[in-house]
Formats: structure tokens, C-alpha cells, sequence
């Protein structure tokens, strides 16, 4: 008997299902998945079909963390094993490859117990001239207090690449203390006498959250900076485009131009330059012109991890490793507090949150690896691979929306596997 492959697929990685009408076979329902696999299940019987449906939209929708798959998935490892996977990428050793500290950048520990800001890791790089007193109240200044810490270093420049959310400035409010440690990140550079501040977001949107007393640096309060908007949307636009985008793969025997089209209406592959434009403007900053980059959005946890983590990936060879780029994801991601959980819809919460974040970096990789693929050490399995993981919640990496609620999970006996 020829054999028959059966496909799989995870409750967590199910997006939608959809019953449809009755045919002569039976009764149709089609299962959208997050890693966009489409299948088709024909059930006989109606009653059948619709007991099927209710029960996998309950178990595509868990509400507590302890329904995920990681919680009963059993790698078949011994304690200490498991515990081995946590440890796999040391971000301390990351630094220390950096050169990391050095005369001008310190490991600071003014977000122990995560008493500054609970979304950021409780170990940050900061400048040597950034006092306590400074970096809380820049804290203070900024966007759900991300202030601005370190993300890349350039050791032989000593350009960096820092990151942080929007200041707090309205029409016209100020913080000296946000405006030292501006100056504290110029200082740590001796080569350059000013740092450029990118804004990702599109001109327009940064102006529009003045009115809510957020907002962007005013260059007269700021001395020795440069100020450049990038322009790329906000979640809502980039869950759209994907939809669309979607829309046109589904398309049954389109014709090219129809195809062509579709794409284009969805605006993807403009988001992707959008993107990578931003990255390729910092890396050339850093590498060029040996200036240092402070790099924000809104809350900087979102489009920030997307260019910061390009423009690593373009600068430095490490990251285009297979042992590099699982770092550069803990690093940008998953210890600077991306929401896994909200973007990625790990349980049942607002639509309006869900988001192709990290999705739209790992094109962005693809698409350097079509132009440079002997740039890297992996190949685009190793990216599905990573893609598939980020929905599958079979490990802990990719769960939560900080390292505090990670952590706080595992000291609440909730014990996961790493990848």
C-alpha cells in the first residue's frame, strides 16, 4: 500500500478556520495557518464537522500559558539537559565579543528587579557618563520608560547603535536629563562630534502623537544631533498589507499580470525596502562615517528590533552565522521585551495587536540572502525553521512579552524548554 503523508499542524499555528458551504462530498473546512500553509479537510457529516470546528477554535485560542504546547511537550531530556538549553546564548559573552566594557560603555544594573523599566532586560550597556540619576530620568522622558541603551558597538569606531522608545515631548516639553544622555552616547564615540537619532516611524504619525504628548527630539533642545525620519507604517498597516498579500497567493490560476498586481496593491514589498532602507542607513552610518545611531519608534519594541537587527546583520559577518543569528534574535527580540505574545497571538487577545513583526525581518534576511548567499551560514530552512518556532510554542524563547513575565513563569514553577 503506498504510504501517505499525513500533514501536521500545531493548534498554536492554526490563524483562522473557516466552514464552508456543504459540497456533494461533505462539509468543507478550510484551516488558514500562521506560517501560511492552507489546508482543506472534507468531513462527511455536517454534525461532525461543526463539533470538529467549535473544538479547534477553542484549542487555536488558549487563554492561559499553561495551555501552550511547550508545557506538555516532552523533548525527552533530563533536567539538567533542559536546563542546557537556556544557556546556549550567553548575551554576556555577547558583549564581551564587542569588547565590552571599555573606556566608555558600562554594564549597569539600574534595572535590577526591573525597578526602571519592565520591559528591558535587568543587565543594559550604558555610557560611562550616564549617571543613575540621568538614565531614570531619561527613563522618566521616554515611552513606557525605554530609555536609551546600548544595541550594537563597533569597536574599532567606537560608533554604536543604541535604541530606545519616543521622549515624551509634545509640543514643547523638555528633560534635561533625556538631553544628557543623548550627550553621553555622543561623547562615548571621540571620533565623531554629533549622533544622528533615527525615527522609523513616518513623519506624519511622529507629528500626530505630539497632540498625546509624545512625540520626537527637538533638535533646538538637543545639541550636536541629526535628526532623519525613515517612514515605515505602524503594525495595523503591516498586518493589512500581509492580508492582502495573502489575499493574492490564494488567487486560483491568476494570470502573471493579475498576480503582479495583487502584490504590488498590497504594498509587502514596499514595507521590506522601507525596512531595509532603514537598516542600510545606520550600518552606513556606523561603518562609513564612524557615527553613533540612537534608534526609536514608538515604543521601540516593534519597528526597532526590525532595523537595529539589519543593520547588525549587514555590519557585522557573526550574526550571518547559524550560532550569530539565534544571538542577534536574543539580543534585538527577545531580551529588548518584543511582545511575542500580543504580535504573534501565542493566546487569546486583541486581533488589533497581532502583527507580521518579526516575520517581515526574517524576509528581510531572505532577501539579502538571495543577493549574498555566501554572505551567511544558513540557508532558508534554517528561517522557516525559526519562523515555524516563533508560532509553535514549543519553547520558551518565544514566549510572554518580556523577560520579566518569562522569568516570572519559571519562578512560578512553570518550568519550559529552550530552544
Amino acid at each position: 500500500m503506498e504510504h501517505i503523508r499525513t500533514p501536521k499542524i500545531l493548534h498554536s499555528q492554526i490563524s483562522t478556520i473557516e466552514k464552508q458551504a456543504t459540497t456533494a462530498t461533505g462539509c468543507p473546512l478550510l484551516i488558514r495557518c500562521k506560517n501560511f500553509q492552507i489546508v482543506q479537510l472534507v468531513i462527511p457529516q455536517e454534525r461532525d464537522c461543526h463539533d470538529v470546528y467549535v473544538s479547534l477554535i477553542r484549542l487555536a485560542r488558549p487563554v492561559r500559558y499553561e495551555e501552550l504546547y511547550c508545557f506538555s511537550f516532552n523533548p525527552k531530556l533530563d533536567k539538567e539537559e533542559r536546563e542546557q538549553g537556556w544557556l546556549l546564548v550567553d548575551l554576556s559573552e555577547e558583549y564581551k565579543r564587542m569588547g565590552l566594557p571599555d573606556n566608555y560603555w558600562q554594564l549597569s544594573d539600574v534595572n535590577r528587579d526591573y525597578r526602571v523599566c519592565d520591559s528591558y532586560p535587568t543587565e543594559l550597556y550604558v555610557p560611562r557618563s550616564a549617571t543613575a540619576h540621568i538614565i531614570v530620568g531619561s527613563s522618566k522622558f521616554r515611552s513606557r520608560r525605554r530609555f536609551p541603551a546600548l544595541s550594537y558597538y563597533c569597536k574599532e569606531s567606537h560608533a554604536s547603535i543604541c535604541r530606545s522608545s519616543q521622549p515624551l515631548s509634545g509640543f514643547s516639553a523638555r528633560c534635561l536629563e533625556d538631553e544628557q544622555m543623548l550627550q553621553a552616547i555622543r561623547k562615548a564615540n571621540p571620533r565623531s562630534d554629533f549622533i544622528y537619532v533615527v525615527d522609523t516611524r513616518p513623519k506624519l504619525n511622529a507629528m500626530a502623537n505630539r497632540a498625546a504628548g509624545k512625540g520626537y527630539e527637538n533638535e533646538d533642545n538637543y545639541s550636536n544631533i541629526k535628526f532623519q525620519f525613515i517612514g515605515i507604517e505602524n503594525i495595523h498597516v503591516m498586518r493589512n498589507s500581509l492580508q492582502k498579500m495573502l489575499e493574492v497567493c490564494e488567487l486560483k490560476s491568476p494570470s502573471m499580470s493579475d498576480f503582479l498586481w495583487g502584490l504590488e496593491n498590497s504594498g509587502w514589498l514596499r514595507h521590506i525596502k522601507a525596512i531595509m532602507d532603514a537598516g542600510i542607513f545606520i550600518a552606513k552610518a556606523v561603518s562609513e562615517e564612524g557615527t553613533s545611531v540612537l534608534v526609536h519608534c514608538s515604543d521601540g519594541w516593534d519597528r526597532t528590533a526590525q532595523v537595529c537587527s539589519v543593520a547588525s546583520l549587514l555590519l557585522d559577518p557573526y550574526y550571518r552565522t547559524l550560532k550569530g543569528f539565534m544571538v542577534l534574535i536574543e539580543k534585538d527580540w527577545i531580551s529588548f521585551g518584543h511582545k511575542f505574545n500580543h504580535r504573534y497571538g501565542n493566546l487569546d487577545g486583541d486581533p488589533k495587536e497581532i502583527s507580521p513583526v518579526i516575520d517581515q525581518f526574517i524576509e528581510c534576511v531572505w532577501q539579502l540572502m538571495e543577493q549574498f548567499p555566501c554572505a551567511f551560514e544558513f540557508n532558508e530552512r534554517f528561517l522557516i525553521h525559526i519562523q515555524h518556532h516563533v508560532y509553535s510554542c514549543q519553547f520558551g524563547n518565544f514566549l510572554c512579552n518580556s523577560q520579566k513575565e518569562r522569568r516570572e513563569l519559571n519562578e512560578n514553577g512553570k518550568r519550559v524548554h529552550s530552544s
